[in-house]
């Protein structure tokens, strides 16, 4: 295969993007599509090596997979042996726990499915993910699983048939991800069907450019590859973490992409700019950079939990290139050479770096991410960890975005009083059910996690976990359902401050098909009152459960992980300033006659309870940053003014 200077440029623009996107510059925005960009070009080199070996009766699978291993997991292993003394001594066991399981997954090209299952890509906890990164790579090795066995298939029948099937798969992949991307963002974002048809556009200019010489024209050639470059340029600097991806959006980048390698000929000045010295030899350690980048970010993150400066950011950015070539240099170069490491070689590397990450992983898992490593460890993994379905008899809780949380007091006697919202509300249920049980009342929980308890409104794609929760279909089935088979007293309102006057989030009033952007505010209390109108006009009276501010508690944790200096870390224990807008809604409300229980001065004593005479004395308020312990809801309901109601 002749080499092309201008694709290792290419490369270089798509990775250094994805690097700046990650490292949090608003500039690039749209980063993330610089993974489209390597999709696209992985396509059409494999596809120009596969298509050229077999026209010449010469390919071979086991050379095919060599090749794929001597590119892929050389570095690959190296950047996760480096990970391990980082992630030893730097993470809380939870973290180490979650590190050895992704370790696991890497290791068995899983890592999509993997962190599909556990968070969205854009949630802010992936930020200290440091191999979060990977499912692109899982993505490509599970196509280069599939792609070889299907032409070696169908090669036989021609290239037109394999062009036709390859075409319907092409539309259905798109379609699929077109759909998903509105239904079911998260796995739509890391999984292969909806991705597979990006690789598919380079097989396609693989296909072509097999078959057919580059564009004669010079004008066409230069006006196509300014087009493409200036169509990965856009995708870079306007799209957002909130645009539908991929989707047909992803058409822009990845067809710009495509255009780039068709037209991008010796002449054009886009190919003057990417055969530049310099790109080209960001382009040749784009990989290791790729690698080296979420790591080097997340592990600062970790360590250092206040917020990272632009310089310090800049600096992460700069040394993760130049520890990309380092690893280019004397790992990706030396296990390329064929003649310095053979075949068998290869492939004994490959598997017993396969094991030693996977056994290493499962040790990890199976001793709970050490939790015992360090008192203040130990100490802290029971403070701060509060599983919610461990504090609820006969009931369960989902996860966020999950199917609705269903617990309950008691079983056996009628329920008379109803607590309705997000995780905000489950995590007062504990406090609130005690206050009652003590009245003889019977409490009920219903929820969807992320979404607030307002009727008829729906919520779009959740900025930070990458889902659509159908808020609109769980909550109204929840409110009526429930109503119309229980004879509820009292309904409790629950949700957390944030979510509704955070512009990143779409909310749409379906019953008036508003949409809450143009006037958030004006809408947000006319959805409210128009849910608390739909229970009183039931015959139950309304409550609305003040929201707590959010804490930081997850930074104390860290700070005596790493110092043990409990008394220097606690003086950094802050809780944050409310949300204005949501402070003035409440006030509006109680002073129009709706009823508030307000809950802040549970707070007095933050951060620790202080329930005399009680087992829980001087135990956190909070299990992580935004959440009430156990505790805390006891204590914070107690000091709340619920009896007044």
């Amino acid at each position: 295969m002749k080499y092309r200077a201008e694709i290792d440029g290419l490369r270089a623009l798509a990775v250094l993007p994805v690097i700046l996107f990650h490292a949090g510059f608003e500039w690039f925005s749209g980063g993330f599509v610089g993974v489209d960009v390597f999709f696209v070009i992985s396509g059409y080199l494999i596809t120009t090596i596969i298509i050229s070996e077999m026209a010449e009766g010469k390919f071979s699978i086991v050379s095919f997979y060599e090749r794929r291993a001597r590119r892929i997991l050389p570095a690959l292993f190296f950047v996760m042996a480096a990970c391990l003394p980082f992630a030893w001594f730097w993470m809380l066991p939870k973290n180490l726990l979650d590190f050895g399981e992704s370790m696991v997954a890497v290791s068995t090209f899983v890592s999509n499915i993997f962190f599909w299952k556990e968070s969205g890509y854009f949630a802010n906890a992936s930020e200290l993910k440091p191999l979060l990164h990977t499912w692109s790579l899982a993505v490509e090795e599970q196509f280069y699983i599939l792609f070889p066995l299907f032409l070696m298939i169908f090669w036989r029948f021609g290239i037109k048939w394999v062009t036709l099937i390859l075409v319907f798969i092409f539309l259905i992949s798109l379609s699929l991800a077109e759909w998903a991307s509105m239904k079911y963002p998260s796995p739509n974002f890391f999984l292969l069907p909806t991705r597979g048809w990006e690789l598919l556009v380079g097989v396609f200019i693989s296909i072509y450019l097999k078959y057919n010489s580059h564009f004669k024209s010079y004008v066409a050639n230069q006006i196509l590859s300014l087009l493409g470059f200036a169509m990965i340029a856009y995708s870079i600097i306007y799209f957002q973490k909130s645009t539908p991806f991929p989707s047909l959006y992803a058409l822009i980048p990845t067809f710009g992409t495509g255009l780039l390698i068709l037209t991008a000929v010796r002449s054009t000045l886009v190919h003057k700019f990417l055969s530049i010295k310099p790109i080209v030899g960001l382009g040749l350690v784009s990989y290791s950079a790729y690698l080296w980048h979420q790591p080097l970010l997340a592990f600062a993150r970790y360590r250092f939990t206040d917020q990272l400066s632009d310089i310090l950011l800049l600096v992460l950015c700069g040394l993760s290139i130049i520890i990309a070539w380092f690893s280019w240099r004397y790992i990706e170069k030396p296990f390329r050479n064929k003649a310095k490491i053979t075949q068998r070689r290869i492939f004994q590397f490959s598997i017993s770096g396969m094991l030693f990450f996977v056994l290493f992983g499962t040790f990890i898992i199976h001793n709970e991410g050490f939790k015992n490593r360090s008192y203040e460890a130990n100490q802290l993994s029971i403070k701060l960890e509060w599983p919610a379905q461990g504090n609820v008899s006969n009931g369960c809780v989902s996860k966020f975005g999950g199917d609705q949380y269903c617990v309950v007091s008691d079983l056996t006697q009628p329920i008379s009083m109803l607590l309705i919202g997000d995780s905000h509300a489950n995590h007062f249920f504990i406090g609130l059910d005690n206050s009652l049980k003590q009245k003889g009342e019977n409490l009920l929980m219903l929820g969807a996690g992320g979404c607030p308890p307002l009727i008829d409104v729906d919520m779009g794609i959740h900025h930070a976990h990458g889902v659509k929760l159908k808020c609109f279909d769980r909550m109204n089935s929840l409110y009526k359902n429930t109503l119309n088979n229980n004879n509820i007293s009292r309904v409790y309102l629950s949700f957390a401050q944030h979510t509704l006057f955070d512009m990143r989030l779409s909310f749409i009033d379906l019953q008036n098909e508003i949409d809450f952007s143009a006037d958030r505010y004006k809408s947000v209390k006319a959805a409210l009152i128009r849910t608390i109108n739909y229970f009183t006009n039931e015959g139950s009276e309304v409550v609305i459960i003040e929201d707590l501010p959010d804490s930081n508690i997850e930074d104390y944790a860290l700070c005596i992980f790493w110092s043990g200096d409990e008394k220097s870390c606690l003086q950094k224990l802050t809780l944050e300033e409310t949300t204005k807008q949501y402070d003035l809604l409440l006030a509006e409300l109680e002073s129009d006659g709706y009823k508030v229980m307000r809950t802040r001065k549970g707070l007095k004593h933050f951060p620790y309870t202080n329930f005399l005479d009680k087992d829980y004395m001087n135990t956190f308020l909070y299990r992580d940053n935004t959440h009430l312990s156990k505790e805390g809801s006891l204590y914070v309901i107690e000091s709340s003014e619920i009896s007044n109601l």
